[in-house]
């Protein structure tokens, strides 16, 4: 009996052994995705408490977790960009998800944005450029707007995943024109719509002449508990940083998840986390890249202060630099089915304007300029810039 009891064991003990060394000796982020739970978030309100029914949802990232070598399920499971099928955008990928997760710290602010629902477009723009390349890059700018808060593009066409590359523009405005706020995002819908999420990040003036930058996001027209804008307090930006964001948007039912993913590639930083909502007034169908003048929450007031000049600190040049632009139809992301603004069908230009005064206007798809050490896209063709033109 015994000898019979000790042939039985000994293969299970031995399988369970060799799985057990193969697992210690060989790194596997798949067991870790797995055993890793997610959690509530809570968001520290602008009166300084925490609230107990304001929160994202997060998925820790391990510490040793190394994307560019996780599995496509891996990636997906954490909110990560997929890795992309083009091998000549592999390094820049690489760069992007090699940045340290870090858990955001949540703190809502008291600026609000809008969606633009009430713009005003004018007749269509002639493509007048005179080169073949030239005109490959600008004919699809069919409409242009203008209004109190966006300078930018809006690709009016379905969309579940929208990404941007942007740098953080320095700002100053004169006495006379404090406060100042102004603001670089990407989002979802608004254009048309009174659903718009978005993320993004904030430079602003004070009275005193005092300046702050932060990344934030933000969902309008759903029942999300805060529709004002949330400062990630400890991913941090300044001047000349290059940051990185893409939000998606997965409806089931009732029931839309709005996942967010952030990365400072200066400071080598990332984020990523989702808010779910079970009411929203539309299905965000549009993408945006845009640098606005956003609505300032005070005492219960709306109001809309100066746009300060914003400048790019490496060049020296008044304007805000837009690069990567690309949106998708399904929730692959980063992949050969991402659309760039060149080749949407339908985009919208607008500029910020103050009256008939524009404050700040976008240059046409292809032609912003990057001087920077990252490897963005050669041909720079989903890149512009938001040039500043006056105060408010």
């Amino acid at each position: 009996m015994k000898k019979i009891f000790l042939r039985r064991i000994f293969p299970a003990t031995l399988l369970l052994t060799v799985a057990l060394t193969f697992n210690f000796i060989g790194y596997s982020t798949k067991v870790q995705a797995k055993d890793t739970n997610s959690e509530k978030l809570f968001i520290t309100t602008s009166d300084g408490l925490i609230s107990d029914d304001k929160y994202v949802d997060i998925l820790p990232v391990p510490e040793n977790f190394d994307a560019t070598k996780a599995t496509d399920e891996e990636l997906k499971y954490y909110n990560f960009p997929g890795r992309p099928k083009d091998s000549a955008q592999l390094d820049k990928w690489k760069k992007i998800v090699s940045c340290k997760w870090i858990k955001p710290k949540l703190v809502e602010t008291a600026i609000e944005r809008s969606t633009y629902n009430n713009a005003k477009h004018s007749t269509y723009i002639e493509d007048t450029t005179t080169t073949s390349s030239e005109a490959k890059i600008n004919t699809n700018v069919t409409l242009s707007g203008t209004g109190p808060n966006w300078a930018g593009y809006v690709n009016n066409n379905p969309a579940v995943m929208v990404y941007g590359e942007w740098v953080v523009p320095k700002v100053s405005a004169p006495t006379s024109n404090l406060p100042a706020y102004s603001a670089q995002w990407i989002g979802l819908g608004g254009y048309c719509s009174k659903t718009l999420v978005q993320a993004g990040t904030g430079a602003n003036i004070d009275t005193s002449n005092s300046t702050s930058y932060y990344p934030w996001y933000e969902l309008l027209g759903t029942n999300y508990k805060t529709s004002k804008e949330v400062n990630v307090e400890n991913l941090t930006c300044k001047p000349g940083d290059e940051i990185v964001c893409k939000v998606t948007t997965s409806i089931s039912g009732s029931t839309m998840t709005v996942t967010f993913f952030m990365s400072n590639l200066t400071t080598k930083k990332l984020t990523s986390f989702n808010a779910t909502v079970t009411q929203f007034n539309n299905v965000p169908n549009s993408a945006e890249w845009i640098a606005e003048d956003p609505v300032i929450i005070n005492n219960g007031v709306n109001y809309i202060y100066s746009y300060p000049l914003t400048t790019d600190i490496k060049s020296n040049e008044n304007a805000v630099r837009f690069a990567g632009c690309s949106y998708n139809t399904s929730d692959i992301i980063y992949d050969n089915n991402d659309i760039g603004i060149s080749n949407a069908s339908k985009l919208v230009q607008f500029s910020l304007a103050n009256g008939t005064k524009i404050l700040a206007q976008p240059t046409l798809p292809g032609t912003g300029t990057w001087p920077y050490t990252f490897p963005f896209d050669s041909s720079y063709a989903d890149s512009f810039n938001v040039n500043w033109r006056a105060y408010k």
